[in-house]
């Protein structure tokens, strides 16, 4: 190995001493030791850890939003729609067509938007419920025979009502 030093070994030793003591003492005074560079280090965790404790954080928070978000559309979609309303002979009953809303939202054709499933309820002036029953379409609201005599009302196969039990 070369050196660049020309000059006796003892000279060399204590230059190269000299030239070491004197770079410890300017590190130490710009790096003061076990601190700055442990501070540095301890610093870069520390805000790793708050990055990820932030994105974590973020996260749980994003996916809170979103399950609330479509259990709010669900929910939404879900609400009955009015489709039709028919008063009884008399005046004192009347049967109420409903379907949910995203019936509402899918594509038929033309003279087509009876076809949707939904219920049907018959209600007493008062308030009163006679019954709600499950029809696969709501048109067949039209087709209901009210029977007053007989305290009924029934749609053919489909769903019968006892009167009596609302008007009490």
């Amino acid at each position: 190995m070369t050196s660049i030093y020309h000059g006796s070994y003892k000279e060399h030793t204590t230059q190269t001493l000299t030239w070491i003591s004197i770079h410890q003492k300017i590190t130490s005074l710009s790096h003061p030791p076990h601190t700055h560079l442990y501070t540095t280090q301890h610093q870069a965790f520390g805000l790793l850890h708050t990055e990820r404790h932030l994105m974590k954080t973020l996260l749980k928070r994003l996916f809170v939003a979103s399950v609330l978000l479509v259990m709010s559309v669900s929910w939404l979609l879900t609400r009955p729609v009015l489709y039709a309303k028919m008063k009884s002979p008399n005046g004192v009953y009347t049967a109420i067509a409903q379907h949910p809303l995203y019936l509402s939202l899918i594509p038929m054709m033309p003279g087509g938007g009876g076809g949707k499933a939904g219920y049907i309820t018959i209600r007493h002036r008062s308030g009163r419920s006679c019954g709600t029953y499950s029809v696969p379409m709501v048109s067949f609201l039209m087709s209901i025979q009210w029977e007053l005599a007989h305290q009924k009302a029934s749609i053919p196969v489909v769903a019968t009502w006892s009167l009596r039990s609302c008007s009490q």
